[in-house]
């Protein structure tokens, strides 16, 4: 998706896209780290969309224990027996993400935060995953924003555009 952006009119809110790199049988894109020059920066990590994961991961039925994991830490219910015993697929983890956060409801949900300093107000993204309502959003957004209404009316009429 993003090297899609890279020729449309949204690449100026992009961070400049250099490819994919492998490592691991792992791949990450290789994208501008947009804080480098920043003095105190405040960065909120949101994942926009109801549905948060792409078609490929739909046909892909490797079982991963690490994702189990990740489940198990925020519901140690969910996984069933079998799943416990071998591991979930990236589409069985994205589905419970999404349902257990604000993502289906509000149609994005925030990952999580970091505000310079001395850190009050840094949202890990374990603390991010216990987000579930509208409240809680606004709560963690008005933190992030330390009150200031101006930077929070120029927020909404950017994410309204």
């Amino acid at each position: 998706a993003l090297e899609k952006l890279m020729g449309t009119s949204l690449k100026k809110y992009c961070p400049c896209y250099y490819g994919r790199e492998t490592i691991d049988d792992e791949m990450f894109l290789v994208m501008q780290n947009c804080l480098y020059e920043l003095e105190r920066p405040h960065v909120m990590d949101i994942k926009m969309g109801q549905r948060t994961f792409q078609e490929t991961e739909v046909s892909n039925s490797k079982r991963r224990m690490d994702l189990l994991q990740k489940m198990i830490k925020v519901d140690p219910n969910e996984a069933t027996d079998e799943e416990q015993e071998k591991g979930i697929t990236k589409l069985r983890y994205m589905q419970f993400r999404e349902k257990m956060s604000t993502s289906l409801s509000l149609g994005f949900r925030i990952d999580a935060i970091h505000l310079p300093d001395d850190g009050q107000g840094t949202l890990s993204r374990d603390d991010a995953r216990k987000l579930h309502s509208k409240e809680q959003v606004e709560a963690s957004l008005a933190n992030f924003l330390d009150d200031h209404a101006v930077v929070h009316a120029a927020i909404l009429a950017r994410l309204k555009e």
